[in-house]
């Protein structure tokens, strides 16, 4: 199947009021026609990917290949 989405080592990290390590070498593939949910406790960093993968948040290290 045809991969739609990729991530490769995603790192994230928030400054303010000290550095803050959020994601951690993401890396992950979604193929066509797959469906994904996300779980995880408050402040695990689903929201801060899912604004990566939607490209609203541009201030990370990795690659990010969508088609």
């Amino acid at each position: 199947m045809k991969t739609i989405l990729k991530t490769e080592n995603i790192d994230k990290f928030f400054y303010d009021p000290i550095e803050f390590h959020v994601l951690k070498n993401i890396s992950f593939d979604v193929k066509k026609g797959e469906f994904l949910s996300m779980i995880g406790k408050s402040g695990s960093g689903k929201s801060t990917l899912l604004y990566i993968l939607s490209t609203m948040d541009t201030d990370y290290k990795g690659e990010l290949f969508i088609d």
